[in-house]
């Protein structure tokens, strides 16, 4: 479609795609699934899509009858949500480390 795609990944920006076209930059998230069902997006991937809104999309790549398919949701902040709560543990690590 005319944009030029570059892989942003590792970057750790909230999206995965940044793809600068003439008229427009779409942040690209990209998530897979086996078959349809929920996605689930970082704190940090909902924080930026509420940033960027209408320049935020979310690649959804299910594989059905064997063949992937491409669903395409531009800014998915604007859509209901379940919110999930993040389990972290906390480690008082110098009562227990050794110095090297």
């Amino acid at each position: 479609q005319g944009r030029v795609p570059a892989d942003v990944s590792r970057e750790n920006l909230g999206y995965d795609i940044r793809s600068e076209g003439r008229d427009e930059v779409r942040y690209i998230e990209v998530k897979t699934r086996a078959k349809r069902g929920p996605v689930t997006l970082t704190q940090n991937e909902w924080l930026m899509a509420h940033r960027l809104g209408q320049e935020y999309w979310l690649y959804v790549v299910t594989v059905e009858d064997k063949a992937p398919k491409l669903w395409i949701i531009r800014n998915p902040a604007e859509l209901p949500v379940e919110r999930e709560t993040v389990v972290r543990y906390k480690l008082d690590w110098q009562t227990w480390a050794k110095a090297a």
